[in-house]
């Protein structure tokens, strides 16, 4: 799954990371690729700003990418990226997973797990 945009507008990434070192990792790929980056310190903090997106009350201005810890403070990627797919929001998600942590993929389009120490390789391949 490659992402990119047809337009001129900048691509728009939030990203939810806890690991200093991945999040800056991830976030320098994003923006060398021309993304606008930016970061939320919680699961709860992303989902505070989804909820306009969530209740189809804002299209302009979506995130074309969410980077989230699977295990997030306050609101867990895995919850967060299960109940947008319910609600028929198809964001791509890359769920961080912690070091060496083996998951299952969840089957629903659109989730990628990766592993904290291979995630700015990975998105550096799924972003154009």
């Amino acid at each position: 799954m490659a992402l990119s945009k047809a337009s001129s507008w900048r691509n728009f990434a939030y990203v939810a990371v806890d690991h200093a070192e991945c999040r800056a990792a991830i976030s320098e790929i994003l923006t060398a690729r021309g993304w606008r980056v930016e970061h939320r310190s919680s699961g709860f903090d992303l989902l505070d700003d989804l909820c306009d997106i969530i209740s189809n009350e804002r299209t302009q201005g979506a995130p074309d990418l969410l980077v989230i810890d699977r295990h997030a403070r306050g609101c867990s990627g895995t919850t967060i990226a299960h109940g947008l797919r319910d609600l028929g929001v198809d964001i791509p998600i890359v769920l961080v997973n912690r070091p060496g942590e083996r998951v299952e993929p969840s089957g629903r389009e659109g989730i990628i797990h990766v592993d904290s120490a291979r995630a700015a390789t990975v998105i550096a391949r799924i972003v154009v």
